[in-house]
């Protein structure tokens, strides 16, 4: 059912109308329950409050019928209304003000700002028809310092206000520990003030970055009330002077500086360049770029050479200290005509970086030479290999016995192994 409420200031206009029932209604006054039938302007005026209006489901003219409700409506009956009260002051949520009325129908509602009326940002709601609570709130925009009233009117007459003067609080600022990472510095901070109107402006200021040209200052302006921003896009082991600055849209503000420095990380790539200046039959010297600062992600605290012989499983490792720029270091103890494979990677206190692709060389060959000859004997070979690890073997001719080892091996000092052997009878 459609019930169209219209309850105006008269007596002649406190009736109830039904778009789709034709018959009898009636108005009760909430608070008393009092009820009120076609009331005549010649009658008593009823009293004054909040009515609904009550349509009988069997709809007929007998007052006793009316025990059983269909839809109902609140209207409101002003033409003598009730005492008006405001029994708190007005209330502020941030922009945000709300007065509290009692007692009466509120006819009228009246906001202003220094004695100025405020026609926008208003709204009334009915909260309690027993008791006829309205909540009048106002939304104010842009800076809210002022001198505000409330004023609640009605027909009886009967009026009350409340005033409040906002002229703001002074803000503070404190800076919490900062959460460091190597790209990206997390900082917290608590306000004295929070509420809507806070406009808090984070910044990095002249960072004193690891690379030349690299990073500078940045200014992020943002609108946070949580009191915390994570700044990200850092240089990696940069120290940066950070501010926070709070403002409000009063025009008060406050800052504080603060300093952070981002974390290492491993290096981003591998040394570039890798090389042999030198070989030699045991060793082999290797070179290489220095990594570039973008790719340090840090300070480079020397170079990890890792080597190994070609088709083994074996492997070493030698750490190179950066000490003045080095860049270079020798692999030495190796084996003469052997392949060897090798690789570098950066390191700092991160850690490893990625090792570069390997390149391999060959260490140089040893000649021991032609062998020792043995007197009333010979090689057993007609060829003689005397390079390194090459072997050549004896025996004696007949009629004569070898003393001392049958065989000799080309060691990688070019030397033949072991002493002078003998014939003898």
């Amino acid at each position: 059912m459609v019930l169209i409420v219209e309850i105006g200031i008269s007596l002649m206009e406190l009736d109830c109308h039904s778009q789709r029932l034709m018959s009898d209604v009636y108005e009760t006054r909430i608070a008393e329950g009092v009820e009120l039938r076609r009331w005549n302007p010649s009658t008593t005026s009823p009293p004054s409050g909040i009515y609904r209006c009550d349509i009988p489901t069997n709809a007929v003219h007998d007052d006793t019928d009316i025990s059983v409700r269909d839809t109902v409506y609140v209207g409101v009956y002003t033409a003598s209304g009730g005492s008006i009260t405001i029994n708190v002051g007005i209330l502020r949520n941030g922009n945000i003000l709300t007065c509290i009325s009692t007692g009466g129908p509120a006819t009228t509602v009246t906001w202003t700002r220094d004695s100025t009326t405020i026609t926008q940002g208003t709204e009334t709601v009915l909260v309690d028809p027993v008791t006829a609570q309205y909540n009048h709130t106002l939304h104010v925009v842009g800076s809210s310092r002022g001198s505000y009233t409330c004023t609640v009117s009605n027909n009886k007459p009967s009026s009350a206000s409340a005033s409040i003067d906002i002229r703001g609080t002074s803000l503070n600022v404190i800076l919490g520990l900062p959460t460091i990472g190597a790209t990206w510095i997390y900082l917290p901070w608590e306000i004295s003030e929070l509420d809507e109107n806070l406009y808090s402006i984070v910044w990095d200021g002249n960072p004193s970055v690891r690379c030349p040209g690299v990073g500078g200052g940045r200014e992020d302006s943002i609108r946070n009330t949580l009191g915390s921003y994570n700044i990200t896009g850092l240089e990696e082991d940069s120290r940066y002077i950070f501010v926070v600055r709070v403002s409000n849209i009063e025009g008060q503000t406050s800052s504080l500086t603060d300093t952070a420095t981002t974390l290492e990380a491993v290096p981003a790539t591998s040394p570039a360049g890798l090389n042999v200046s030198s070989v030699s039959d045991i060793s082999i010297t290797v070179c290489w770029e220095e990594l570039p600062c973008f790719d340090q992600n840090g300070h480079i605290t020397g170079y990890s050479v890792r080597h190994g012989e070609v088709g083994t499983n074996i492997s070493a490792t030698i750490n190179v200290p950066d000490g003045g720029g080095n860049h270079q270091t020798s692999i030495s103890g190796l084996i003469p005509s052997t392949e060897y494979w090798i690789q570098v990677a950066a390191v700092n206190s991160a850690g490893t970086g990625d090792y570069s692709d390997f390149i391999v060389q060959e260490t140089d060959g040893v000649d021991c030479g032609d062998p020792p000859g043995l007197i009333n004997g010979r090689f057993t070979a007609s060829f003689i290999n005397t390079t390194y690890n090459s072997t050549v073997t004896y025996e004696c001719i007949e009629g004569f016995n070898l003393h001392g080892a049958d065989s000799r091996t080309c060691f990688a000092s070019g030397n033949w192994s072991g002493e002078d052997s003998f014939c003898i009878t």
